[in-house]
């Protein structure tokens, strides 16, 4: 809890503990209003009623709280008095006085807010519909002319009304002008004089427009406009009388050159004592898919209302840090932060909940966004196991994007091996980089190892049951089929059938398909093909056998294109998909064949040796047992192990002497005596 500290100055007595101080620059005008942004360090209510202006001797001048958050975000307007340049700020813990009537007509104050469903044919409907939404920001800005939420761009649909005094400098008839994307109405003292009602694009002529006569002097403007989707754009024109032309309501006529945006220094503590604080800034994002992206943020360390030189401490709230005064730090996503500035790591300093948004700038081809590879230098230095679950998924899909597959890798396995408390929804980002990061590891990078370890580690991370079954029967297949390990596979396939329970779903399916596999390999025949029948009654294909016979023909042919252009991890791609369509694949024989092939061909010799004992234990005389035996003593001999392969060919020629490979058997029975002959 925050004490309250009365502060004497003069005969006021000030009941908040918080001060910043707004100079307004010597030399020109004095601006008639003043916007101000700072963070709180949630020291503000969220209604912003613990907070008051005052300007000379203390005096209140009128102020507007125009926004309060997101996060530790206030933006606040004031009143100037004449002759006066400097102003105080107080917030924080106690209660503050009644701001003054505000009287200022300068400026044309922007409020936007999340868009809902509203009749978008006349003018009642939005304005009706803003009155109960979703705050999003207010600022003063020069004039309508916008293209985005300069609040929060790349937030999504919304309502904006822009709201101050228009100067007509002469009077006679004054023609008003709008276009947008989706609706918009353009009233001058409470009427409408221009409208484009409804959802639509912008046009590029003067055909929503209207005309009114007006005195000379200040009249009411009033503009609202609606942003039903991701797109936005709004433009409010006129024509004074005697132009030729329309065009954009200028700032002057706004009085938007009287509004000045300042810094606001400190905070000091009663006054006197300076607390640390900081500022930030979004300077540029990289797209990352179509959705999200990583975004570039500038910080800025002060004490005493100056900016910092020296060594600090950063925590930026996405488990990084920093020890530079002004860093520039890479978000991995948009989000809220509590970031902490202190002297050294264990100083409790000052902290901020900051709300990183994309930056301000949509992107198009005038203004692409910063490109990934930039932001490379940075991110490679992050410590990956302090990161949160969608920001380690976001770093290994940059690397992926980048085409650094092995740092995609590498960032997925230090992440997954650490210790991580998870929320729900957490686990389901957990499956996500297994899913992405497992088939990379096991058939782009060839290492099944590696792909093990990260089904293995999300497992452990994991608790809902399908989930944990999915990375469990992951692991189990590779332990199984890659590297041999049947007392893994075994535990990995038991601990999947105490997650799933009776399951009737696809994960069903893939278990009692692994479970084929395992008896397959153990030589239990009669289990293996229980267990596939049981594979294929649970596998939830709607194809009738026309269609599932034409899959597997397009399966076979692009395995067989990609294996004679030596696109080895394409067509183990592409044998899974198929393995995942056909649950009982293994038995008819082509695909154990040509799954052994690509393992042949990826000189995992004993892989394929593994395939073609677990085919012919299950189906001997299937059309493709030949050439799978046949295949087996050829991996034998490639390994240069000359006797395990000469049984396997006198077996092969027991078993099948009426196969068309029998002659290439006996070709490599006499070249292997020959040589044995030679070697004596």
């Amino acid at each position: 809890m925050t004490a309250t500290f009365i502060v004497l100055t003069g005969l006021t007595l000030i009941a908040l503990p918080y001060e910043r101080r707004v100079q307004v620059p010597s030399g020109g005008a004095l601006p008639a209003v003043v916007v101000a942004d700072f963070l709180t360090h949630g020291a503000l209510d969220r209604d912003g009623k613990n907070l008051e202006v005052r300007g000379a001797k203390q005096a209140l001048v009128p102020w507007r709280v125009l926004q309060v958050g997101p996060g530790d975000f206030c933006r606040v307007a004031f009143q100037t008095t004449s002759g006066h340049r400097a102003y105080t700020i107080h917030y924080g813990e106690g209660t503050a006085e009644k701001a003054p009537e505000w009287t200022a007509s300068a400026g044309l104050l922007m409020e936007t807010r999340a868009f809902t469903s509203c009749d978008l044919r006349h003018v009642e409907g939005p304005r009706k519909a803003f009155a109960s939404a979703e705050r999003i920001g207010a600022d003063y800005v020069a004039n309508a002319f916008h293209r985005f939420d300069p609040n929060a761009p790349g937030q999504g649909p919304f309502f904006s009304i822009y709201r101050g005094n228009v100067r007509a400098a002469r009077a006679g008839t004054y023609r008003f002008f709008t276009t947008s994307q989706d609706a918009s109405f353009l009233l001058i003292d409470g009427k409408t004089v221009a409208s484009a009602p409804g959802t639509h694009g912008p046009v590029h002529d003067a055909r929503h427009r209207g005309e009114v006569v007006l005195e000379a002097g200040l009249h009411k403007f009033e503009y609202i406009h609606v942003a039903t989707g991701g797109e936005a754009c709004m433009v409010a024109a006129w024509q004074p009388p005697g132009a030729d032309r329309p065009e954009v309501i200028p700032a002057d006529a706004f009085g938007s050159p009287l509004v000045a945006h300042l810094p606001a220094s400190g905070p000091w503590l009663d006054g006197k004592t300076p607390q640390r604080d900081f500022a930030f800034r979004v300077v540029g994002d990289a797209p990352l898919g179509e959705s999200s992206a990583l975004v570039r943020v500038q910080f800025q360390a002060y004490s005493n209302g100056q900016a910092m030189t020296g060594r600090v401490h950063w925590d930026f709230g996405d488990g990084q840090s920093s020890n530079r005064p002004n860093p520039t730090h890479i978000y991995m996503r948009t989000g809220k932060y509590d970031v902490r500035l202190s002297a050294a790591e264990t100083d409790p300093g000052v902290v901020n909940r900051v709300v990183v948004p994309r930056a301000a700038v949509p992107h198009d081809q005038e203004h692409p966004g910063d490109a990934l590879r930039d932001y490379l230098p940075i991110v490679d230095a992050y410590e990956v196991a302090k990161l949160d679950p969608r920001s380690a998924l976001a770093l290994a899909e940059v690397h992926l994007a980048v085409d650094q597959s092995a740092k995609a890798a590498r960032a997925a396995q230090l992440w997954l091996a650490a210790n991580h408390t998870l929320g729900p929804d957490d686990e389901t980002i957990v499956a996500e980089i297994a899913r992405l990061l497992g088939p990379l590891l096991r058939d782009k990078l060839d290492d099944s190892a590696g792909a093990l370890t990260v089904w293995q580690n999300a497992s452990r991370l994991v608790k809902r049951p399908e989930l944990r079954a999915e990375c469990d029967l992951e692991a189990g297949e590779i332990a199984l089929q890659d590297l041999l390990r049947d007392d893994e596979a075994k535990k990995r396939l038991d601990t999947a059938t105490t997650s799933l329970g009776p399951s009737t779903s696809r994960l069903g399916s893939v278990l009692q398909r692994l479970r084929g596999d395992y008896h397959a390999r153990q030589g239990d025949q009669t289990a293996a093909m229980a267990a596939y029948a049981r594979a294929v009654r649970l596998h939830e294909s709607k194809a009738n056998v026309t269609e599932a016979q034409a899959r597997r023909g397009a399966r076979s042919r692009s395995v067989e294109a990609f294996l004679r252009e030596g696109d080895n991890e394409r067509a183990l791609v592409e044998l899974r998909r198929w393995r995942d369509e056909d649950p009982a694949a293994a038995i008819e024989g082509y695909w154990p064949f040509l799954m052994a092939r690509a393992q042949q061909a990826r000189k995992h010799y004993d892989r394929a040796i593994a395939l073609a004992g677990d085919h012919l234990a299950l189906a001997p005389d299937s059309p493709y047992a030949d050439q799978i035996a046949f295949l087996a003593a050829e991996s034998e001999e490639k390994q240069g192990r000359a006797e395990p392969a000469a049984a396997r060919y006198r077996t092969f020629l027991t078993d099948y002497p009426g196969s068309p490979l029998a002659p290439a058997a006996r070709k490599k029975l006499e070249g292997a005596k020959t040589k044995r002959a030679q070697e004596r």
